[in-house]
């Protein structure tokens, strides 16, 4: 290749490097390791002889298997290819020797080389090296037509692998406009999007909004969105009120905005008869939501009331309970201790349902704290409350960080130990009068345990015969 290269035969040395990637994928030197410095050393020679010459050695680089060459390595021989077309070209429309070209060469017809290997390369093998993204952009922003980068650019989505702050620096320096709304679309950027859109056309700016609802973006972003429309309207056509005020009245029409929330930028006296219809659908609009309020109040209303006249109907709430009447657990009388009753009609010694939730806590506190609802999140809308309501935030607190140590403990030994834990007995009291324990969660969660504990073994001995 070298020989052929220094007597000026550089389609000798071209096929040389064809033959030599040919014999390779054939198998006839399947002994020997490909050797790709080959064309990491000759390739930019070959891409800046001449045009004809590029595209036969980027036909060859394209194809050779993409695993056996580094794309980034021959970045430089590209960059040398680069310059020296650039250079051909203005030699080119220096001597205007081609009437039919106009003057610009025949050489500004071909595609840009580069452009098509970079292209091969990312398409074909899902390549992700930013180098060569970024490159493949920086030769796409000289591109005449905006199309390839647009495509490029729809092709990565969401994620590109280029620096797209790199890119947008090149779109503007290069007045790739249209590119540049693009790229803001694609990595979010919906504000900057229609911005620069505007400057291209409103068309595109509304396609552009229209495309970030699609997105799911919220509707206090998508209505910031349609106002940066309907302002840029507003001063574009400061000096043609009518034609600003049609032009927003047809916005309207496509969007969420209502016509109080634009009116603040058209100036202050105008005439707003084109509006006509935008005001009244405003004040229907405006009467449906006042109407549902209304229905609304009216219904807390109601249950308010409800409310209020359950919780004077406890007020008058009595439970009768005989001096013969025998605790439900324990079978003694409730009469002379501490007593708890439940709407249910159950009794039971207080002491003894206590014991009763305490024995309860140890073996499964984490069925306790469902119970008592203590694993739902704490309002982190109100985190700040102040007064009775955070008195009752503390004591479900408390409560929380205790069934969470017994249940770690619990899961560790089986059984928690209470003295992990600082819970009083009036804290124990509390939580067994959340519900009756015969006829709440607490017995239905227990219905897979055995009638006999292992703490009852002595009472089952004594009764086998």
């Amino acid at each position: 290749v070298r020989h052929s290269l220094s007597r000026g035969k550089a389609k000798m040395a071209l096929l040389i490097l064809a033959k030599y990637w040919t014999r390779h994928s054939t198998g006839k030197r399947k002994k020997a390791a490909f050797d790709s410095d080959l064309y990491y050393r000759y390739a930019p020679a070959l891409l800046t002889h001449s045009e004809r010459i590029a595209k036969e050695m980027v036909t060859t680089l394209i194809r050779i298997d993409k695993k056996l060459l580094d794309p980034a390595r021959l970045i430089p021989a590209f960059v040398r290819y680069d310059a020296a077309r650039k250079l051909r070209q203005r030699e080119m429309k220096d001597k205007k020797d081609s009437a039919e070209d106009g003057g610009r060469g025949v050489i500004n017809e071909a595609p840009h080389q580069g452009i098509r290997y970079f292209s091969n390369v990312v398409d074909s093998t899902d390549m992700k090296d930013p180098a060569v993204h970024n490159y493949l952009v920086s030769l796409l922003v000289e591109h005449p037509r905006d199309d390839p980068l647009i495509k490029f650019v729809e092709r990565w989505g969401h994620e590109p692998v280029y620096e797209y702050k790199l890119a947008l620096a090149m779109c503007h320096r290069h007045n790739k406009m249209r590119a540049a709304s693009e790229i803001h679309k694609v990595v979010g950027e919906y504000e900057e999007a229609i911005k620069v859109a505007l400057t291209i056309n409103l068309q595109l700016a509304q396609l552009i909004a229209i495309e970030a609802e699609k997105a799911g973006v919220d509707e206090e972003r998508s209505k910031k969105l349609w106002l940066l429309v309907a302002r840029h309207v507003i001063e574009v056509e400061k000096h043609d009120v009518e034609m600003a005020t049609r032009k927003v009245s047809d916005i309207l029409k496509h969007c969420s905005l209502r016509i109080d929330e634009v009116l603040p930028f058209f100036p202050d006296f105008v005439k707003i008869g084109s509006f006509k219809g935008e005001v009244v659908r405003s004040l229907e609009q405006y009467n449906q939501k006042i109407r549902s309020l209304k229905e609304e109040m009216d219904e807390h209303t109601k249950t308010a009331q409800r409310i209020r006249a359950d919780i004077e109907a406890q007020r008058n709430r009595t439970a009768v309970v005989s001096e013969t009447r025998r605790c439900d657990l324990s079978g003694e009388q409730v009469t002379a201790r501490p007593m708890t009753a439940f709407p249910c009609g159950h009794v039971f010694l207080t002491d003894k349902l206590v014991s009763n939730v305490i024995k309860f806590a140890q073996k499964k506190p984490r069925a306790l704290k469902s119970i008592l609802r203590l694993d739902e999140k704490q309002d982190e809308q109100h985190p700040h409350l102040s007064g009775p309501f955070a008195a009752v935030t503390t004591k479900e607190e408390k409560l929380r960080r205790a069934l969470d140590s017994l249940a770690k403990d619990a899961q560790e030994r089986g059984t928690a130990n209470l003295a992990l834990v600082n819970l009083t007995r009036a804290d124990w009291a509390r939580i067994a009068s959340h519900e009756c324990p015969l006829c709440g969660s607490m017995m239905i969660l227990t219905c897979h345990d055995p009638l006999i504990g292992p703490d009852e073994a002595k009472e089952a001995d004594s009764w086998a015969i």
